[in-house]
């Protein structure tokens, strides 16, 4: 984020050059630099979890970045959401593409191997009019209390409050477009996604990959011979 950060606001041409030319994103005096002040940081005990508070609430926030934001409370119970960190990003970038492009299916990817504490990020994308992904968030319900409207020279203000816990605080659009964008949701052959979506958005979709995964063992369990399965 820190390497793509002076790429802030850029427009998608400008954004698709410069990760084809990776070199001028991450090169070694970089890379060696962001080794090093991690280090200096691991042996002044500043955890990741410190950096990531003060990323938030002093520099993403300020920008409005932050949609969504909770520390956790280790006095809840483990099953309740108050136990558990919880962060949503987006910029208004990606909402006005999210309001643009997906008002019928967006995508929702979740991985838990993209930090040391493995805690789930989870992505929603969705397909420009170029046939390009684009990100459009990292949550749902707060995103859909964010979309723009639809009325023409609005300036989309928006407010943050705090939670009812007090453990963080979430930014509302007074003109959100609500009721308006309920899309469907195609994610993985994950059942908490699912679960979460539900009365959110419109219904989920099972994506194409994990549809034909699943075919594809029932094929191998039912011994249906290679000649048949994909005539």
């Amino acid at each position: 984020m820190k390497l793509l950060a002076p790429y802030n606001c850029e427009n998608e041409e400008i954004l698709k050059e410069t990760l084809n030319e990776q070199r001028e994103v991450c090169n070694n005096i970089k890379l060696g630099s962001f080794i090093k002040r991690d280090d200096r940081r691991l042996k002044e005990n500043s955890g990741s979890w410190t950096i990531l508070h003060y990323l938030v609430t002093e520099i993403l926030k300020v920008k409005g970045y932050v949609f969504y934001y909770q520390q956790l409370n280790p006095l809840a119970p483990e099953d309740h959401p108050d136990h558990y960190y919880q962060l949503t990003l987006s910029n208004d970038l990606w909402l006005k593409n999210g309001k643009k492009f997906g008002n019928f299916c967006i995508g929702l990817d979740g991985k838990y191997d993209l930090n040391n504490d493995h805690a789930l990020v989870l992505t929603m994308v969705i397909e420009n009019n170029a046939g390009y992904a684009t990100p459009l968030a990292f949550a749902i319900q707060t995103i859909k209390q964010n979309i723009p409207c639809d009325h023409k020279g609005c300036n989309h203000e928006w407010y943050y409050q705090d939670l009812p816990s007090e453990n963080g605080f979430e930014r509302i659009s007074k003109y959100a477009n609500t009721q308006l964008w309920n899309p469907f949701v195609m994610i993985n052959k994950h059942r908490p996604s699912k679960i979460a979506i539900q009365n959110l958005l419109r219904g989920s979709i099972l994506c194409w990959f994990h549809i034909m995964k699943t075919i594809g063992k029932n094929f191998t369990h039912w011994n249906i011979s290679w000649s048949i399965r994909y005539p």
